[in-house]
């Protein structure tokens, strides 16, 4: 989960800021490509991710042709391949929950910072940064509650990696060991967890 919220967030902040201080009449159209990910079904979006990350996918073709690695690597059914499906599926809701935070940053604060003398990394640490953490908490808690509930990324690509996530744990107690008290054991464990977080 916290994997996922970190490299969502090293994704999202970019976009969100971007569409936050676009200053273009066909603004709309940014939201439409953000909001677009969320029209497809998770099932569709997880059989193209496969085919792309297969052996003989397009990732590896290009990986391999380009020399950096050898010999097609095995994206499917490892802990690799969950986390680059997930961060795909969790990073347009992260921009979401950033863009309004960032959208409050007035421009004349960031311009008297740099007439101030503050150099572009400062005014991002000092201002930029500060300022947008309701949206990076907001968007850190929902994304991590949804990471940790997740069953069907991990269940199909995962593997043998994918039996050590909470929920495809408790799905197995449940539905192929008939483990009860386990499987009730670990839901537990799932809302104590998210609802402390939240």
């Amino acid at each position: 989960g916290l994997v996922v919220v970190v490299i969502s967030l090293l994704f999202a902040y970019p976009v969100a800021y971007l569409y936050a201080k676009a200053r273009f009449r066909h603004r709309s159209l940014l939201l439409i490509l953000l909001l677009a990910p969320f029209y497809t079904n998770i099932i569709i979006k997880i059989f193209g991710w496969m085919v792309l990350l297969g052996r003989q996918g397009i990732i590896n073709a290009l990986l391999v042709n380009c020399r950096l690695i050898d010999r097609p690597f095995e994206f499917l059914y490892s802990y690799f391949g969950v986390i680059i499906i997930m961060v795909y599926v969790h990073v347009p809701m992260m921009a979401l929950l950033l863009i309004g935070p960032i959208q409050n940053i007035k421009d004349s604060w960031i311009e008297s910072a740099k007439i101030s003398g503050s150099k572009d990394w400062e005014v991002i640490k000092d201002i930029i940064l500060p300022l947008s953490i309701p949206g990076i908490l907001s968007g850190a808690i929902i994304v991590y509650a949804s990471v940790m509930a997740s069953f069907i990324i991990p269940l199909l690509v995962g593997g043998d990696w994918g039996k050590r996530f909470i929920a495809v744990m408790m799905y197995n107690h449940i539905n192929v060991t008939q483990n009860w008290a386990f499987a009730s054991t670990i839901a537990m464990i799932l809302i104590v967890t998210t609802l402390t977080i939240i």
